[in-house]
């Protein structure tokens, strides 16, 4: 699907859901795969009712007002971030981009600060399951990677039901003894936070600073007025360069979309990049422009019931990113002309952006 009206209609009717996708995903990497049965079980890709009981839980903590309260914080990371890059050039997504959204959602789990670096490892293996061309070797390291998680997460829950603290994890362990949320829910969801509460906004963040950098114009209107345009510039990276390359729902039933009929079982992909390059929703969608109305149309975060829980946290999180990374340093350049891309499947994001501080003489 790359129309935005085709793809506005699957992503909120009904007759279509997520789970049945895992089962032929399941087919191909082995239908006991661990990777699979925990992904699986991810607010993410269930339907309902399972679905509305895990998002209700988790739910209350991504709420836009009590994402609001973290700005502070999230400031004060940025800028520690940012005093800590080794210039005059660093790579912007191992400087910045990854360690900022990790510490964010870490701090928000409530993960011990020393224990943040495991993640890094477990989190790429993790997303091999998620690659364009499934091996025995990516599942086997996604398989590693998800029993990682799940076991240390699963101690951390334990920790946390014995000693509740004011972190999402004792929430969890709330709602599981007073909503009959199950222990592999609780394990399963908060191995999805960890994952994509970083993965996305890291790849917001890099590819927003790449398309800012390749765009002389936009970029010399952002520094005149970073404040008033930030929101702006993080709405039209999401659409213009966000981080999700395609996301499915299969059929529940047989349903005609615009004439054609998507028969039962069947796989409708939706490619965001495309439809939010729409011309009939978008005028002059190849320019990156920051001046576009209503420009949260776009369906990068989804659409309907699984619109993305985690959307107004990487939003504050790319807003102040992009805001104070320029304001720090206007001459920011590109210091490299092959930026290296990531062969996720389902992530568009950068491997490495090499960055210089010091303006082209």
């Amino acid at each position: 699907m790359t129309k935005y009206e085709h793809a506005t209609e699957i992503l909120r009717d009904p007759r279509f859901g997520k789970s049945e996708f895992w089962s032929t995903v399941g087919g191909r990497a082995g239908q006991e795969s661990e990777s699979v049965r925990v992904v699986r079980r991810w607010m993410s890709q269930l339907d309902p009712p399972d679905h509305t009981q895990v998002r209700k839980v988790f739910g209350r903590t991504f709420m836009p007002r009590m994402v609001a309260l973290l700005r502070p914080r999230i400031e004060e990371l940025v800028d520690q971030l940012l005093d800590s890059l080794e210039g005059p050039e660093f790579d912007l997504i191992d400087g910045f981009a990854y360690p900022l959204p990790v510490i964010v959602i870490c701090e928000i789990l409530g993960v011990p600060a020393e224990d943040r670096e495991r993640f890094k490892d477990w989190s790429a293996d993790l997303a091999r399951l998620f690659d364009v061309d499934l091996t025995p070797e990516s599942l086997e390291r996604s398989r590693e990677a998800v029993l990682n998680f799940s076991e240390y997460l699963g101690e951390l829950i334990g920790q946390r039901r014995a000693e509740p603290r004011e972190d999402v994890l004792s929430l969890l362990v709330k709602a599981h003894e007073e909503e009959s949320i199950s222990e592999a829910d609780m394990v399963a969801n908060a191995t999805l936070l960890v994952w994509a509460g970083h993965e996305t906004t890291m790849n917001l963040i890099g590819n927003g600073v790449l398309t800012l950098l390749r765009h002389p114009e936009a970029k010399n209107a952002f520094l005149k007025d970073p404040e008033g345009l930030a929101g702006r510039l993080v709405e039209e990276v999401l659409r213009y360069e966000g981080p999700l390359r395609m996301t499915a729902r299969v059929a529940l039933e047989d349903v005609e979309i615009a004439g054609r009929t998507i028969a039962k079982g069947q796989t409708a992909i939706v490619i965001p990049q495309a439809v939010n390059a729409d011309p009939d929703a978008y005028p002059d969608p190849e320019a990156f422009r920051l001046d576009r109305e209503q420009p949260r149309t776009h369906h990068t975060f989804g659409g309907g019931i699984h619109f993305c829980l985690g959307a107004p946290l990487a939003r504050l999180e790319g807003e102040i990113a992009f805001r104070k990374l320029f304001e720090r340093f206007p001459d920011l350049r590109l210091a490299s002309d092959a930026p290296e891309w990531s062969s996720n499947l389902f992530l568009r994001g950068l491997e490495r952006l090499p960055l210089s501080t010091e303006a082209a003489r």
